[in-house]
């Protein structure tokens, strides 16, 4: 780290819990299958307590995320341990947004008032679907039974807020089940994070498309369908505020906003990233490397580092707030908070994008993606970093 000193601001931190009770087969995320033990715990403990130096001007925690995997596993004892451990260490501050995801399986009343009691504050429910065609399809381990009542369970827990997530463009569904899927789940979620199914290499998914035994929904009819399900949260009442994202009023998610705003977030735990700013503009990336018996032991090695000068940090800010379709990007704030000019061919690349209507302006060099501009947002995003 050399001399840089961190922000003096709030930080998020994210868990990465990497076990599940078993693989989707559309998943290619860093999981094993099981259960989280106390030896796991006791190994997020050690990665916070060796970053203690590092974290000395961080005041409190903005919020904690616990992800993975299917955190909802965690015993709630364990749990409550990690969250107390932690916090002990720097304080959550007033309000902090506490998530934990879960899937439907893993909600019965009593883990709900025992998650409750370890501090989490909002879930993120796994569903995909609320229906058991689409649901075999995904290989999941609930039906639709298991699904609505999950969704009842967790509306009326008393949680200040709850997400639910969705899947579409599975293989074999209609648009019409689509949509009696977004009815079901917008109707009492006031969350929804909407993601078109992707077909990562070496999942089971691919191997079926590559064999002929399954075949992706066409190009148009994935921009079809996201239209279509934006619509249908829309008219339920629902803003959409990030790509995938969309929410009732008050009930955005926090801890999610601040990668879009380029705010720092540490990452524990195998597989996780952290995004950490600097004082005068400077900014560094990392991961943990995704090797669970070497963290077990203690050995956690950072991959994948990336340390940003300020224009680096700068136009990596750029990249990653255009995902926030409310606020945009407001390039004289961003150059102020780094001390760095853009690089001219950025903004060069968001004029284009002016004319073609991706994205509009909503002040002095203030650019947000349109509506339509959405459907081509990986463009946009990569003409900003040239």
């Amino acid at each position: 780290m050399g001399s840089m000193t961190l922000l003096q601001a709030p930080l998020g931190l994210y868990l990465h819990i990497p076990f599940c009770s078993h693989r989707c087969p559309y998943c290619d995320f860093f999981l094993t299958v099981g259960r989280p033990t106390p030896r796991f715990t006791d190994a997020l403990l050690q990665e916070w307590d060796a970053h203690t130096a590092l974290l000395e001007p961080v005041p409190s925690l903005a919020t904690i995320y616990l992800g993975g995997g299917t955190p909802g596993l965690m015993d709630p004892a364990e749990l409550g341990r990690l969250l107390r451990t932690i916090t002990a260490r720097k304080p959550l501050v007033p309000g902090a947004e506490v998530t934990l995801e879960v899937n439907p399986s893993d909600v019965t009343p009593d883990a709900i008032q025992r998650w409750r009691d370890a501090g989490v504050t909002r879930l993120s429910l796994g569903l995909q679907s609320v229906q058991t065609p689409v649901l075999h399809v995904l290989g999941r381990g609930h039906d639709e039974a298991e699904a609505r009542q999950a969704l009842e369970r967790v509306a009326g827990a008393g949680f200040h807020s709850f997400s639910a997530d969705l899947i579409f463009g599975t293989p074999g569904q209609t648009l019409k089940a689509m949509m009696d899927d977004v009815t079901a789940v917008g109707s009492v979620a006031p969350h929804v994070s909407a993601y078109c199914l992707t077909w990562e290499a070496g999942t089971a998914f691919d191997r079926m498309r590559l064999r002929g035994k399954l075949q992706p929904i066409s190009t148009d009819e994935e921009a079809d369908r996201y239209d279509a399900v934006r619509d249908g949260l829309r008219a339920l009442g629902f803003g959409q505020y990030e790509i995938s994202s969309h929410a009732r009023q008050g009930h955005s998610a926090v801890h999610n906003r601040r990668y879009w705003a380029g705010l720092p977030t540490l990452g524990l735990g195998p597989s996780a990233v952290s995004f950490l700013r600097f004082e005068h503009g400077s900014a560094r990336r990392f991961r943990v490397k995704p090797d669970l018996d070497a963290y077990l032991r203690g050995e956690r090695v950072l991959v994948d580092e990336e340390p940003y000068d300020a224009t680096a940090a700068l136009m990596d800010r750029v990249f990653t707030g255009l995902r926030d379709l409310e606020h945009g990007v407001n390039l004289p704030v961003l150059e102020q908070e780094h001390g760095a000019t853009l690089p001219a061919h950025v903004e060069e690349s968001l004029r284009k994008d002016l004319q073609r209507n991706n994205v509009e302006c909503v002040g002095e060099r203030h650019y947000r993606l349109t509506r339509s501009g959405v459907l081509f947002a990986d463009r946009v995003m990569a003409g900003v970093l040239g």
